[in-house]
């Protein structure tokens, strides 16, 4: 898990007296892909051509999960709030539409080029990785309903401290009802900006 995502999170169940619960999905179309008879992968000490070990690439998998669990433990030990972790396997978007069931707010991070087989990349990736994390905007639905309401107001309260832009997505089903929604975040965001 990213720190940004991780720091993102322990600010939110700190505002929200939440509990911390974490995520790792692992990706079954990656190792779907390493499984095929033609995956290769090239080395950068090397540069020689071999196959992709499966087993390689699952083992480093659970390394990357263990280290966030580790990670988010710490995190809700020091904040002193309840934790959970789990590990699933399939297709992030599936995933997430199947956890968020349940109204919730999710910190998405991931470990992206930043890490690979458990260890970062260069000497600055961590700090890269936050860098980049915190210049992205915050992103939240919006379709009108108490849930959707709070997690704007959670939104606009992420973004203010470093400046950056709460992107709201807005769900109807028709122009009337998106415009009477967009009214509704407008009438929010003036109140909070002004």
């Amino acid at each position: 898990l990213g720190a940004a995502a991780l720091d993102a999170a322990a600010v939110l169940v700190r505002q929200l007296d939440a509990e911390l619960a974490g995520l790792y999905v692992e990706d079954a179309n990656l190792l779907r892909m390493a499984a095929l008879p033609f995956a290769y992968e090239i080395t950068t000490v090397s540069a020689v051509a071999r196959r992709i070990d499966v087993s390689a690439v699952e083992q480093g998998l659970r390394r990357q999960a263990d280290a966030m669990r580790l990670a988010l433990s710490k995190v809700a030990q020091a904040l002193h709030v309840p934790w959970s972790f789990q590990v699933a396997r399939g297709t992030l978007m599936d995933i997430l539409l199947e956890e968020m069931r349940e109204p919730g707010l999710a910190v998405l991070g991931h470990t992206g080029p930043f890490v690979m087989n458990g260890h970062a990349q260069g000497p600055h990736a961590s700090a890269k990785s936050v860098h980049d994390a915190r210049r992205q905007p915050v992103l939240t639905l919006y379709d009108g309903t108490a849930p959707a309401h709070r997690a704007l107001n959670v939104a606009i309260r992420m973004a203010r401290p470093h400046r950056k832009a709460a992107v709201v997505m807005l769900v109807a089903d028709t122009d009337v009802e998106r415009a009477q929604l967009r009214a509704r975040v407008e009438a929010e965001l003036q109140g909070k900006i002004g």
